[in-house]
């Protein structure tokens, strides 16, 4: 009921600012619109009007100020310009009379992201950042029932962990329940909630086995830990497996998409002997059941500040929920490659389309920031690989993510020809 009045009073003030309530967080179908329209720009730089419409659509002024954005992009794009001007007339709107929202701001992050702009996505957010700050009394007002829900949301992701700690306590009993058990060290919602989970992870050391080719033999440090969780884990891929360790998992969580193909083989590729099976959504339920008991994770959507998880950070999130005494995850590196493991996913050059498509679906950044701030609050470790990539800090990983990926429209390298 609050919620439903909050988004009255938020549609009242405007449109602009409800670009930050939580259904709207899920910008990837329009990140795809605008890069659909930005490939005919780029081919017809006189061509507007869609674009203009387009952002008109978010409340965005169409001004001197994006249309030299727009051009600058599309330069970008067709001369393999830097993202140096895009980034200069960034930082002119910024300061302009045009004042954009922190859902707007973020609405452009999630545009350049997708489309392999990474500075100019991370700047963006950033501006989110100051805009949510600098605006604190009127966004009380804009988000008056989840203004605590986005703040923390904001600190966190911001990385800005000291005020994020002050403002759990201040808010001790009032948090969601992820928040109050991985910092508060709460765990009663979650063991009402699911008791069976919870005794089986209370107080016991996990290895998650993520998608990639190991850099190193970690097979005895896996098999060392209580509990051995695998993502999107099939029966017929456990030869494959047997590299990394003996190939049977106490828990495999699944993402919509294996559910749905799992379903097609009529659920016949299932491990035998899995503990638990995790999965994001409830349908289903009666088919799994039969090859075990199903956990369905709860809703990660109020800890981030835009976007949604990836598969990881969303197993490791629920994990957390259940008091483990430990976390480390090996064969993942936060898509600073693509060296996928044969036992999962597509081989090349089917994956840069499979992997880029996820800087829409999902905030890579925000992942990160997750997955980093974890870790330095040591409440997950990684391989090698991945503390590497954990240690870079945002600003270290956005030109690593540069250096991998180029830019982008749809999931692929653009044609200019042949946007």
């Amino acid at each position: 009921m609050k919620h439903g009045i909050g988004n009255k009073i938020t549609s009242f003030i405007g449109k602009k600012h409800s670009l930050l309530l939580q259904q709207y967080r899920n910008r990837n179908p329009r990140a795809v619109k605008f890069q659909m329209l930005l490939s005919n720009l780029i081919n017809d730089s006189y061509n507007l009007n869609l674009i203009e419409f387009h952002l008109k659509e978010l409340d965005v002024e169409f001004d001197n100020n994006i249309k030299s954005l727009l051009y600058a992009i599309v330069y970008s794009y067709q001369e393999s310009r830097s993202e140096e001007e895009v980034l200069s007339i960034l930082e002119k709107i910024k300061r302009s009379k045009n004042i954009l929202t922190p859902g707007q701001w973020l609405e452009f992050s999630m545009y350049f992201l997708a489309m392999g702009f990474f500075q100019s996505s991370l700047m963006c957010r950033n501006f989110s950042y100051k805009q949510f700050d600098a605006k604190s009394k009127l966004n009380r007002v804009v988000y008056p029932f989840n203004y605590n829900t986005l703040n923390l949301a904001k600190l966190f992701d911001s990385g800005n962990l000291n005020e994020f700690q002050k403002e759990i306590q201040r808010l001790k009993g009032n948090n969601n329940k992820y928040w109050e058990a991985i910092f508060l060290n709460n765990y009663e919602k979650a063991k009402n909630d699911a008791p069976q989970l919870f005794e089986f992870i209370n107080s016991k050391s996990i290895a998650i086995v993520g998608p990639l080719k190991f850099d190193d033999n970690y097979k005895k440090e896996i098999e060392s830990h209580d509990i051995i969780v695998e993502l999107n884990a099939l029966n017929s891929k456990r030869e494959a497996v047997k590299n990394k360790y003996h190939a049977q998992p106490s828990i495999v969580t699944y993402n919509n998409y294996r559910i749905d193909c799992l379903k097609k083989q009529g659920f016949n590729d299932i491990i035998p002997n899995v503990k638990f099976h995790i999965v994001k959504r409830t349908k289903y339920l009666e088919n799994l059941s039969k090859h075990g008991s199903v956990h369905v994770i709860p809703s990660t959507v109020t800890l981030n500040w835009n976007g949604s998880f990836s598969m990881m950070e969303n197993t490791v999130a629920d994990l957390l929920l259940f008091n483990p005494k430990s976390i480390k995850i090996y064969g993942v590196d936060l898509f600073t490659s693509y060296d996928y493991d044969p036992s999962y996913g597509n081989p090349f050059p089917k994956q840069l389309a499979t992997i880029t498509l996820n800087f829409s679906v999902h905030d890579i950044f925000m992942n990160y920031m997750f997955m980093h701030n974890l870790f330095t609050k040591r409440l997950v470790s990684g391989d090698r690989r991945l503390e590497n990539v954990l240690k870079m800090g945002i600003s270290n990983y956005t030109s690593k993510l540069k250096s991998v990926y180029p830019k982008m429209i749809g999931g692929q390298p653009i044609d200019v020809q042949n946007p």
